[in-house]
């Protein structure tokens, strides 16, 4: 079985690699799973395929991951937050499991707090995944900080 993880992040190369998948891979009988974002894909093209959605994570779920990666306190620490940081449309950004997964990652690593506002949360987030970073520890002290700067506040315009 051969796994295929964003085929929406496919950029120009997208409609070969679709391609690649529906036309040679399917008569290759090569058993496939295609991940793409509901709306990062030509459905015309997958016609023969099984789709899926996965839906968002309910409370309880939200609640049983945190408790497996932070314990009973963690949980009751974050349980307030899974209802008041929504998303655009209203819903828990944490039903989101990647976003869920970031809310734990900022209260371990902020000391068992969260920032107070969404954008705040953001600005946090992407500060971690940026010093993370290999390509920016090349970088010096300033230039590092200034593109730090830069690309969270053209994240943080897409977010809020």
């Amino acid at each position: 079985m051969l796994l295929l993880d964003g085929v929406d992040e496919g950029g120009e190369l997208k409609p070969r690699i679709e391609s690649f998948i529906t036309e040679f891979l399917v008569r290759q009988r090569i058993s496939v799973v295609v991940t793409t974002r509901p709306e990062g894909y030509a459905k015309a093209r997958y016609t023969d395929f099984q789709r899926m959605s996965l839906a968002p994570l309910d409370r309880k779920q939200q609640e049983q991951i945190i408790e497996n990666r932070v314990g009973r306190l963690g949980l009751e620490a974050l349980s307030s937050s899974l209802e008041t940081m929504k998303d655009s449309e209203g819903q828990s950004i944490c039903s989101n499991p990647l976003m869920l997964s970031m809310v734990i990652s900022i209260y371990q690593s902020g000391g068992g707090r969260l920032p107070s506002s969404r954008y705040e949360l953001y600005e946090k987030a992407i500060g971690t995944v940026l010093r993370r970073a290999d390509f920016l520890s090349n970088l010096g002290g300033g230039m590092r900080r200034g593109l730090v700067a830069l690309i969270s506040a053209q994240c943080s315009d897409y977010f809020l």
